[in-house]
C-alpha cells in the first residue's frame, strides 16, 4: 500500500527548480522527487558508515602521507596525461 508524503513549507524558488528539473528528465515533479527519496532511503546512514570505517584495518603507509599530497598537488598534470595513439 503506498502513501503520500506532504511537505510544507517548500520556498517557491526551490519549488520552481525541481519542477524545472523535473521536466527536463521528462518526469512530473512527483516522480522525480519519488526517485530521489529513494536514492536517499537506499543511502546508509551516517552512524552506518562511520562504524564500518571504524571496523577496517589501519592503513600502514610506505611514504608518510603529507609527502604523497604534496607530490600530488607539485605535480597534478603529469598524474591526468592521456596518452593517444
Amino acid at each position: 500500500m503506498s502513501r503520500t508524503v506532504h511537505i510544507r513549507n517548500v520556498p517557491e524558488s526551490l519549488h520552481r527548480k525541481l519542477k524545472t528539473r523535473a521536466a527536463s528528465a521528462g518526469q512530473t515533479l512527483s516522480n522525480y522527487l519519488l526517485e530521489a527519496i529513494k536514492g536517499l532511503a537506499h543511502r546508509p546512514t551516517r552512524d552506518k558508515v562511520v562504524a564500518k570505517i571504524h571496523r577496517r584495518r589501519p592503513v600502514r603507509l610506505k611514504t608518510p602521507a603529507a609527502v604523497l599530497v604534496r607530490e600530488g598537488r607539485e605535480a597534478p598534470a603529469a598524474r591526468h596525461r592521456c596518452i593517444v595513439a
